[in-house]
């Protein structure tokens, strides 16, 4: 017999997910504040977490298939959101850049937002009926999976393009821990490797931007050198993960 746990906490989760993502959409469609863009893409990775413990706990749940309209508009947001990123992260080094909103890919995605909440709305049919159904053993052997996938990567070498991916597993592991707990609640060392690895990957994409725009620039030994030390830290962060999760 299959027990579910406690009041349909996976059921609750999606909703919740589901609900912010429409709101945020629709409100972009009012005013073009960045941070809804930045809210979107949230809303949306974890959801994505949460469709593949889904697909891991219910064998006849098509979670990619299901993702596919959101991985859509997940893309075309991204149009918005990088040049806002990258123009966030030049100002750190006092380096200005022309104004990035684009008017043009602002119109096109808010032209877009009808057919993006009816494809919300669509997959609520199928994704909260079969949230709800996730068990807590499932649960609990689907993180146990995604721990060991991330210390199988980090106990290799911890290559350095295997960062992106290794961050990626780190943040669908704290997203999955937050349907049952607080943010205060789960192990800082996810939230501090996520920064570490994200804040390395911003600066090697500022560096890749000045080398290509000014090759000559005084801020490049600058990012190397932060580099550098970043990744030693992110080193010493998840060789203690690994010990944590032997």
């Amino acid at each position: 017999m299959v027990v579910l746990w406690g009041m349909n906490p996976f059921g609750k989760y999606a909703k919740k997910r589901l609900v912010r993502l429409q709101s945020a959409l629709q409100e972009f469609g009012h005013r073009s504040d960045p941070e809804l863009i930045h809210q979107v893409r949230v809303e949306i990775k974890k959801l994505k977490a949460l469709l593949n413990l889904m697909g891991y706990s219910r064998k006849k749940f098509k979670s990619h298939e299901t993702y596919i309209p959101f991985r859509t508009i997940h893309r075309a947001s991204a149009r918005i959101w990088e040049p806002v990123v990258m123009q966030r992260l030049l100002k750190q080094y006092a380096i200005t850049i022309p104004n990035v909103n684009s008017t043009q890919e602002i119109e096109k995605f808010r032209s877009k937002i009808p057919k993006f909440v009816k494809a919300v709305r669509k997959g609520k049919q199928s994704i909260l009926p079969s949230a709800k159904k996730v068990v807590k053993d499932d649960y609990r052997k689907y993180l146990k999976k995604k721990n060991r996938q991330v210390c199988d990567l980090i106990t290799s070498g911890i290559p350095l393009r295997q960062l992106h991916l290794i961050r990626k597993q780190v943040k669908e592991v704290y997203y999955l821990l937050g349907i049952f707990k607080k943010r205060k609640q789960i192990n800082p060392l996810l939230a501090r490797c996520d920064n570490l690895i994200g804040n390395w990957l911003d600066q090697k994409l500022v560096l890749a931007q000045l080398r290509k725009s000014n090759p000559k620039s005084r801020v490049i030994p600058l990012v190397q050198s932060q580099m550098k030390s970043g990744l030693k830290d992110i080193r010493t962060e998840l060789k203690y993960f690994v010990s944590q999760n032997k």
